[in-house]
């Protein structure tokens, strides 16, 4: 386990520099995603799984909103239906209202439960969504 830390470690930090970032924010999850903020380059990067890693590089300049998408479905019926979470993603939209890009936060396919996955896409959304607010008030400077 450290082991593989350390080689996951490596290969984002080897991504950073080679693509001249600095991450001011950053979150892993389930030694499978990752995603970081690099605020002065307005930059957020996300890798899906670090087995297949293909950082994805997003420039919150080209990005007009930020909404998260849960899929989920109810199980059972009457006194005994429950809601199943299938999916947790963040969707960014770009200016063109299409979407740019879907950051799979949860997916039941892989888990069988939530780890904290509900906050940490809030936040992130929050995050993300202040960022784009922020650059915006600076486009009409």
């Amino acid at each position: 386990s450290k082991k593989e830390k350390k080689k996951r470690d490596m290969m984002l930090e080897d991504y950073l520099k080679a693509n001249n970032l600095k991450l001011d924010l950053q979150e892993s999850w389930r030694n499978k995603y990752f995603l970081g903020l690099d605020l002065a380059h307005k930059k957020l990067v996300y890798v899906k799984s670090f087995e297949d890693f293909q950082p994805l590089q997003v420039n919150l300049e080209e990005l007009s909103h930020i909404t998260s998408q849960e899929v989920s479905r109810m199980v059972g019926s009457g006194k005994d239906s429950r809601k199943v979470l299938d999916e947790l993603q963040l969707q960014l939209v770009g200016k063109n209202g299409k979407v740019r890009a879907s950051l799979e936060i949860y997916n039941g396919d892989l888990f069988s439960d939530l780890s904290g996955e509900p906050v940490l896409i809030q936040k992130w959304e929050t995050l993300l969504k202040e960022q784009i607010s922020q650059i915006k008030q600076m486009e009409k400077v």
